[in-house]
């Protein structure tokens, strides 16, 4: 059963942003410009003022290579 609430799956995608911009030497400018959104936007994901949607998910998760279960923290217990 999955046991973190909303604040804490916030925290970290908030988290994992975050990581994966400095991770791969991106300036936040360029993320949003490949994103095709705004430089304020993309802040207020960071800022944790806004939320991306299912879509802002998709592409910021095929961008860095990673799975969107990835960003949001979910892992499968085997």
């Amino acid at each position: 059963m999955y046991k973190r609430n909303s604040e804490e799956i916030q925290t970290i995608l908030l988290n994992n942003i975050k990581w994966l911009i400095k991770r791969n030497d991106k300036t936040c400018e360029e993320l949003a410009n490949h994103l095709d959104i705004d430089f304020s936007t993309l802040t207020a994901y960071e800022n944790g003022d806004k939320l991306p949607d299912i879509d802002m998910l998709i592409k910021i998760a095929y961008i860095f290579d990673v799975s969107v279960d990835w960003l949001l923290g979910i892992h499968r217990e085997e």
